[in-house]
């Protein structure tokens, strides 16, 4: 489940930044980094849900432990969502060929959005809780390894590092996993 912020947010680190409740009845805590992960540019908190409810869950963030970095209110309201047996998600992984040691392999949605970045992934890539629809893959190659993918400069003086785009798109299925070797 990710919650995504117009604006980045701090998350208090001595108390829980959210509870769960399952089925009315059993409430459990949340907290970093155990229970969730923020995202780098701390616009979009990532929580995987794994419970045992059979009717409902419902997740209220602490307005108290979570706030904005400019100091506004959030408005946060509690989210409310019933049980399904149905699997409505697929994941998309494959083994990786390559040469490089350094680089990012982002899945980009069908208009060019990135969705999610691995850092240079061990052998093989792994994208959970995809909703279905067609995605795209692309690698930037970091091959000076100082860290980060460099682009061109707008004088035409240094080239961009290395990119490279999956040639077809892929297409993710409900309840599927897709392979899909990523060789550069």
């Amino acid at each position: 489940m990710k919650f995504e912020f117009t604006e980045p947010i701090r998350i208090a680190a001595n108390k829980p930044f959210a509870v769960l409740t399952e089925d009315s009845v059993k409430q459990r805590p949340l907290r970093l980094p155990q229970d969730g992960a923020l995202s780098l540019d701390r616009s979009t908190l990532t929580i995987p849900i794994n419970t045992k409810a059979r009717k409902t869950i419902s997740i209220l963030l602490d307005s108290t432990a979570i706030e904005s970095v400019t100091g506004r209110r959030l408005g946060i309201k509690p989210l409310r969502l019933r049980v399904s047996e149905q699997a409505t998600t697929g994941t998309l992984s494959g083994p990786i060929r390559t040469k490089y040691t350094r680089y990012i392999v982002q899945l980009l949605d069908a208009n060019g959005q990135v969705l999610a970045s691995l850092d240079s992934p061990k052998a093989t890539y792994h994208f959970d809780y995809l909703a279905p629809g067609p995605y795209k893959l692309r690698v930037l190659i970091d091959a000076n390894q100082d860290g980060r993918w460099q682009g061109g400069d707008p004088e035409f003086k240094r080239l961009p590092e290395p990119v490279y785009l999956l040639p077809k798109p892929i297409q993710v299925r409900a309840n599927w996993d897709q392979v899909e070797t990523l060789s550069f």
